[in-house]
């Protein structure tokens, strides 16, 4: 199956929807004990840029369990128009602050045609380690596992998600997280036979080491449901 003819069919299907509507769970496990949990519940209108969701979350740390529920409800009227075009609304990226790696480091995007053409190679190495296997009920899932990759490909990644973590500085348990030591990596997307994405899951697991520099067996699953 041609990857690239699906990933434009996908794309192509998703852009013409007006209302997407499903719930993201988030958690993460620090020697089998979650130490952190969300669950985001979403509607967003495409058209309108108007956005409902209910988050719910929960903190494990030190003993200590700290729980939040919140329900957004926004029109887009007062949000940036780059927030406006993505399924989670005011939960986009960009909220946070505008991140692009030209794979020079940090260094603005115009400011390297070699970190653009990094960044191009990049992305067709990923294409071309993704897997596709067809399903008996026509539906497909694409994944991709870091363990398949090649060692250029898993350098450029660690240095995306690097780069990330440099502007968005963490701590406590969240940087055990992002400090895990070759961590195993895998993406799973099923896509429908309308070419509809149903389901998204990441999951990543490796060890990490404390402030106390005790190292503890870390694991972290998200899953995106939308509904059709």
């Amino acid at each position: 199956m041609n990857k690239l003819k699906l990933l434009y069919e996908v794309i192509t299907t998703m852009k013409k929807k007006e209302i997407i509507k499903g719930c993201v769970k988030v958690e993460g496990t620090k020697d089998q004990v979650s130490v952190f949990s969300m669950v985001n519940e979403f509607e967003k209108n495409m058209a309108e840029g108007s956005t409902k969701a209910k988050i719910s979350t929960e903190m494990n740390h030190g003993g200590s369990k700290i729980k939040n529920e919140s329900i957004i409800e926004s029109d887009g009227s007062s949000l940036p128009k780059h927030m406006l075009h993505g399924p989670m609304g005011p939960m986009h990226f960009h909220r946070h602050g505008h991140f692009e790696n030209s794979g020079e480091g940090c260094e603005p995007r115009h400011f390297s045609l070699k970190g653009k053409l990094n960044k191009l190679a990049f992305m067709f190495g990923i294409l071309n380690n993704m897997k596709v296997d067809e399903l008996e009920d026509k539906n497909i899932v694409l994944s991709l596992d870091l363990n398949d990759i090649p060692d250029d490909i898993k350098e450029s990644m660690h240095e995306h998600m690097n780069a990330a973590n440099k502007i968005h500085q963490h701590d406590g348990f969240m940087k055990e997280f992002h400090d895990m030591d070759n961590p195993e990596f895998e993406v799973k997307v099923l896509i429908n036979s309308n070419n509809e994405v149903e389901k998204v899951q990441i999951n990543s697991k490796g060890k990490s080491k404390d402030e106390k520099k005790e190292e503890h067996n870390m694991n972290f699953e998200a899953e995106l449901n939308l509904a059709w």
